[in-house]
């Protein structure tokens, strides 16, 4: 009994022996083999880094380039001529800046077509100023949405192109027609003493208000056959 005991404890034994030695064999075999080298991942990690590097030393260079180097001025950036009609300018009292310059050529320019102020307010019975709508229509919101389109459609004629392309005048050109009912202009003339001397601009402002016309008709509450209408248009030099 005791030799079966003997033998029944050192299989055992032996059993768990043998066990254990399998279990360290594959632990410090199969695992340690199955893990990526750290080495590798190192260097990677490393080239990176220095690309980034690189790349940002280079992007600081053209900074600096870029600031020491002096701009020049494109075509983009130049002026351009701007025209709007500017809100209540005075047609009785107060000059502009150029009118006292063209005042003194009012006789050469009513020969050619023009007409001072006194000579226009005095031929008409009523003169409408686009300029100042409030006092134009009296009162009457039909005869401020009339006058109001008048205004506007002129304005949109006036953005639509470079009138004055490549010119450095500026000024106001106060520009007078006949309005009939129908909607149709006539007698368009400049305003010689409140206008300014230039040529180039009159001649531009006469054109935008012949080029807007015809006009919607008359509204009904206008029992005129006819209108003089007086409309600013100022040439402005502002960003392109």
């Amino acid at each position: 009994m005791t030799d079966r005991s003997t033998t029944i404890a050192y299989s055992v034994s032996i059993g768990l022996h043998l066990i254990l030695l399998v279990t360290q064999f594959l632990s410090f075999s199969w695992l340690h083999l199955s893990r990526p080298t750290a080495p590798l991942r190192v260097v990677y990690e490393e080239r990176a880094k220095l690309q980034q590097l690189e790349e940002r030393q280079a992007s600081l260079s053209r900074a600096k380039r870029d600031m020491t180097t002096p701009s020049v001025p494109t075509a983009a950036q130049s002026r351009s001529q701007q025209i709007r009609i500017p809100q209540r300018p005075l047609l009785a009292g107060g000059q502009h800046l150029s009118d006292a310059l063209s005042s003194r050529m009012a006789s050469l320019d009513t020969s050619a077509g023009g007409q001072t102020m006194a000579q226009l307010l005095s031929s008409r019975s009523s003169v409408v100023d686009l300029a100042n709508l409030v006092e134009a229509a009296a009162g009457d919101p039909v005869l401020m949405s009339y006058f109001g389109m008048i205004r506007e459609r002129i304005q949109d004629t006036a953005n639509r192109k470079n009138w004055v392309a490549g010119s450095d005048a500026q000024g106001i050109v106060y520009v007078s027609f006949m309005l009939d009912r129908s909607g149709s202009i006539s007698a368009v003339a400049v305003v010689t003493d409140k206008s300014s001397p230039s040529s180039m601009l009159r001649g531009a402002g006469s054109q935008i208000v012949k080029t807007a016309a015809p006009f919607p008709s008359f509204p009904p509450s206008m029992t005129e056959a006819s209108k003089t209408i007086i409309v600013p248009l100022e040439f402005l030099l502002g960003p392109a």
